[in-house]
């Protein structure tokens, strides 16, 4: 048993206990929370004492790693501490929680036949997830190993407009970046927008996979703004999303790998479901390809983070009306992306990859997709003249309508990976230009 010493006490993991705020003629407790039931009982500090002595008189923040390291499988301890963490103790509990993190990682493969998902421990990453994402409250308490340095970018004017971002290219390290900036103006509420933006980069940090675009770190050196407005960093991808990328073959009269894309997006939205996180904003735009052909979910703006049945974290009930969910637009006791209305923008997705064009072309005022939908409308199935030249097999079409299912017997991610993937097996072989894009 180890045990950190400070100028008056010893302080064990044993000794942390939490204060007890209830009946002080039930509880008979002190001004200074030490318990004093019984003369026999040494004094116990609580878990705000122990910050307090963390700040004022540890000698160095390994120590107070030590403690935090023995407390961590106690959640009760662990939210009371969150509450009273400041300053060097705080910096130091985000860097553990990380570290933590980080472990639980396996090393980002680009094979996805080798990368193992089964090695990961869903529940206590998004224990540790939570915690992290609780203490980071301003910029100022962002993880330390977040921010990246040595990053250049010439550009004054973005190279693509975002909703409500812009996105730079740079360079890091002699390679090619996307340096992506939150665009305030007089409607956005800075605090808030800020605070979601570095809740995104949190999120997406602890995301490796390789239909997952990589998180980089954030930037603060290359912004020209006073003072200086971060920026998540990330490869850049020079083919751009899902369906410019199909667009450019299909001018080229080069075949389009659907089925192959289709595939690895719903295996990057199986891996990101396993991880308790939920996009909240699936479609093409947001799906970009690698140099070497393949698919890289990005843009978790409006991620959540999820236990079994409950959203616990995110932001609002945002994504794009045209391949948002009906419980979502209904404006009803669902307001946050679950694991359905994925599934449903999925299928959506689908319907756009093949005609190249997003869902309900022909309304033209967002609005009235809300009372499209709400009358049972869905997108119609894409035909042999649709802009990709592709027909939408029997299988996928009958796959796509079970995704817009509605929510209760609407299927998981894996039912949507088991018949792509069997798909794949039966016409993969066959379609071998699809290997070389």
């Amino acid at each position: 048993m180890w045990a950190i010493e400070s100028q008056n006490a010893v302080v064990t993991p044993s000794d942390i206990r939490i204060e007890d705020h209830g009946d002080s003629s039930t509880s008979n407790t002190s001004d200074e929370g030490y318990n004093s039931s019984s003369p026999m009982d040494s004094p116990s500090p609580t878990v705000s004492q122990c910050t307090r002595q963390t700040q004022q008189s540890y000698s160095s923040q390994h120590e107070a790693e030590l403690l935090f390291q023995s407390i961590l499988d106690t959640p009760d301890k662990i939210e009371a501490l969150i509450q009273f963490a400041r300053g060097e103790v705080a910096v130091a509990f985000q860097r553990l929680l990380q570290e933590k993190l980080d472990d639980s990682h396996k090393e980002y493969l680009s094979d996805y036949d080798s990368y193992d998902e089964d090695a990961f421990r869903p529940s206590e990453h998004r224990t540790l997830l939570r915690y992290l994402l609780k203490l980071s409250r301003t910029p100022d308490f962002v993880p330390t190993a977040f921010y990246v340095a040595g990053t250049a970018c010439d550009n004054s004017d973005p190279i693509t407009l975002g909703g409500s971002s812009d996105v730079f290219q740079g360079l890091l390290e002699g390679k090619t970046v996307a340096l992506k900036q939150l665009r305030f103006n007089h409607t956005t509420n800075d605090e808030k927008s800020t605070k979601d933006f570095l809740r995104e980069a949190i999120v997406w940090r602890q995301l490796r996979h390789p239909f997952v675009l990589p998180f980089l770190g954030i930037d603060i050196e290359t912004s020209s703004c006073s003072p200086p407005k971060p920026r998540l960093v990330s490869p850049w991808m020079a083919k751009g999303n899902i369906i410019q990328t199909a667009k450019i073959l299909k001018e080229q009269l080069q075949p389009i790998p659907l089925l192959r894309w289709l595939l690895e997006s719903a295996r990057g939205v199986q891996y990101l479901h396993k991880q308790d996180v939920i996009h909240g904003d699936i479609r093409g735009a947001n799906i970009l390809i690698n140099d070497q052909g393949h698919v890289q979910i990005t843009d978790f703006g409006l991620s959540t983070i999820t236990d079994a049945t409950t959203v616990t974290s995110g932001s609002h009930n945002g994504g794009t009306l045209q391949w948002m969910s009906p419980e979502l637009l209904d404006g009803g006791e669902i307001r946050r992306p679950t694991r359905p209305c994925d599934v449903y923008s999925f299928g959506c997705f689908c319907v756009e990859l093949y005609t190249l064009q997003s869902p309900y072309p022909f309304i033209k005022v967002h609005h009235q997709v809300y009372s499209h939908v709400s009358k049972g409308h869905r997108p119609s199935r894409p035909r042999s003249n649709s802009a990709s030249g592709e027909v939408m097999s029997d299988i996928i079409w009958g796959m796509v309508q079970h995704c817009w299912h509605p929510r209760s017997s609407r299927p998981d991610i894996d039912y949507v990976v088991d018949v792509l993937a069997s798909c794949w097996r039966v016409s993969g072989p066959r379609l071998t230009s699809s290997r070389s894009t």
